[in-house]
Parts: C-alpha cells; sequence; structure tokens
C-alpha cells in the first residue's frame, strides 16, 4: 500500500511528464462546461422558468460530468501504469468507446442518489428503527408524564370583567 506522500509524488511526475497530454485530454470537458455554463445561465430579460437553451446547457454540463468521470478512469490507468499515452482526445471520450464504464458510472450514479435519498428521509423524519420493525410506537414524554401524574393541569384563567 502506498502512502499519502508517495502517491503524491508519483502523481506530480506522471502530471508534469505528459502535461500535454493531460491538457489535451481535459480540453473537451473545459469547452463544454463553458458552453454549457453560458447557455444554462438565466436570461433576466426573460420571465420564463426554463427556456430551450437552458435545457441544452444543462444537458451539455451532465456530458461534461461524464466525460470527466471517464477521464478519472484514464488516470486510474496512468497510476497502475497500463496507459499509452498517445490520442488523448480519442481518450477523453474513454466512457462512452467502454460500455462497462459508461453502465457502471451510471448505475453507481443511480444507486448513490437512492441512498443518499433514503438516508436523508431517514434523518429528517425522527423515527427509530425500533418502531419500524416492531410496529410497536414507543410513548412520548408528554404520554409518560401524564401517566406518572406528573405534569402541570392547565388552570383556566378568569374571564375578564367589562
Amino acid at each position: 500500500m502506498m502512502d499519502r506522500p508517495t502517491l503524491k509524488k508519483d502523481a506530480k511526475s506522471i502530471l508534469n511528464s505528459h502535461f500535454q497530454f493531460y491538457f489535451l485530454l481535459w480540453l473537451p470537458v473545459f469547452i463544454l462546461e463553458i458552453i454549457g455554463g453560458f447557455l444554462y445561465a438565466p436570461d433576466v430579460r426573460d420571465g420564463d422558468a426554463f427556456t430551450a437553451s437552458q435545457d441544452i446547457g444543462l444537458f451539455i454540463t451532465l456530458l461534461a460530468a461524464i466525460m470527466a468521470i471517464g477521464i478519472y478512469y484514464v488516470s486510474i490507468d496512468a497510476i497502475r501504469q497500463t496507459l499509452q499515452y498517445d490520442k488523448p482526445l480519442q481518450k477523453s471520450f474513454t466512457v462512452f468507446a467502454r460500455g462497462e464504464y459508461f453502465l457502471g458510472t451510471i448505475l453507481l450514479y443511480i444507486l448513490i442518489f437512492i441512498f443518499t435519498f433514503l438516508w436523508s428521509c431517514y434523518l429528517s423524519f425522527p423515527v427509530s428503527s425500533k418502531e419500524l420493525l416492531t410496529h410497536k410506537p414507543t410513548t412520548s414524554i408528554v404520554t409518560q408524564l401524564i401517566k406518572t401524574n406528573q405534569l402541570a393541569t392547565l388552570k383556566r384563567l378568569p374571564a375578564a370583567e367589562n
């Protein structure tokens, strides 16, 4: 197992020796992000919530994000020293060229979304797992205080005299 300083030194040496390759590798993602950002920016003069250009901008930005994930796979191959440093523009589209990378990435993000949604629901609603499993709701603090007669009774306020 490599420690952090060794891994960092190895990554810097790979990046410095092949800077032009990595620049051309990331260039399509940068261009797509800029185009998508300009298209997705809301038009202040227009009153519509979403326009066609914003939808196209969102699609281009998501496409750039998927391409960036493919470049992460190329970078992992570089760390493993199985990468040939040729044809950087073609390797930018590696997530689309290799079906297992594309399907794996899409399925992984779907699972991340599902688990994030479920955990946020679980943490947002204060229901204990015991209540869910046994279908026996635990008694609340107010109910326990009423049963033990420790809760003060409410007294009626006298009516205001006219």
